[in-house]
């Protein structure tokens, strides 16, 4: 993105109300006019580049991960997820939880809530991505006893939802398939990732043929799972009697080939808590 510029026609910011608060925030950074003798702190100041604050102040932000852009396909939007107040180091977080899907318009300088959803965790938020066009996000929701977690297409012009049969991961490059593990287990492994529902989280006591790698038609909502657990282990050699699951499922960048990461848990008879529990 390129600075505003008076000859370029519309600017990318016009209203830059908030930028100088967070160019006066923004520290830690090499200041070339900097000397040790001028600063007390060292030399930290101002990036070394235009920065600006596009996430509302008081309330913890996040985009998704490292390996989807929160930047819609034209550059113009930018996605986020904003976490419930005072949810910053909560040992346990209680289902039904509401965070909020926002959508910062880098043009117009100004930022909306386009949704409401309790379908998140705090590494990933509720899988904040853009589909195939800067109409089409997609996130996770969980279904009103909050005990499933779904998908959600929402066009951020019109409003109007697509409620899918299985949540998402990670959408295809294209925005027309959208892959996950079962988000209801993925704790099982590691937090974070998944989402906060009601109830026992469901345990896989083996390789099972009824959970595996899940894949959505983002046109119909329909659901189907590409690869089950027994299929995988039997095709890679793992042992089948090892309580399995699912971690990240991601997309090549042509969409047509799909990483997905599977963990087996060690015997049952050790504690969860015992480092030699076999993560793999």
């Amino acid at each position: 993105l390129q600075p505003p510029s008076p000859s370029s026609g519309a600017p990318l910011v016009v209203d830059l109300e908030w930028a100088p608060k967070g160019l006066a925030q923004y520290e830690g950074y090499a200041d070339a006019t900097c000397t040790e003798s001028s600063s007390a702190g060292g030399c930290r100041g101002r990036p070394a580049v235009p920065t600006w604050v596009v996430t509302a102040e008081n309330v913890s932000s996040t985009i998704r991960f490292y390996d989807s852009s929160p930047f819609s396909p034209s550059g113009r939007y930018l996605a986020l997820f904003q976490f419930p107040h005072g949810i910053e180091g909560a040992a346990d977080i209680p289902a039904g939880l509401v965070g909020h899907v926002v959508v910062v318009d880098l043009r117009a300088g100004s930022r909306r809530v386009v949704a409401e959803t309790r379908g998140w965790d705090t590494q990933t938020g509720a899988h904040v991505q853009w589909g195939g066009g800067d109409h089409e996000l997609f996130y996770n929701d969980l279904d009103e006893t909050l005990t499933q977690v779904h998908g959600v297409k929402l066009n951020i012009e019109t409003g109007s939802k697509l409620v899918m049969e299985c949540p998402i991961y990670q959408v295809s490059p294209d925005g027309k398939a959208a892959i996950s593990p079962c988000l209801r287990r993925i704790s099982r492994t590691q937090r974070g990732y998944g989402v906060h529902l009601k109830g026992e989280v469901p345990e896989n006591k083996n390789s099972p043929t009824d959970d595996g790698l899940y894949m959505t038609d983002t046109s119909t909502g329909k659901c189907r799972i590409l690869a089950s657990f027994r299929e995988i282990s039997k095709a890679t050699g793992l042992d089948p009697s090892l309580p399995t699951y699912g971690f990240h499922a991601k997309f090549s960048p042509q969409g047509d080939a799909i990483m997905f990461i599977v963990r087996t848990r060690g015997p049952a008879s050790k504690p969860k808590t015992d480092p030699s529990n076999g993560n793999h």
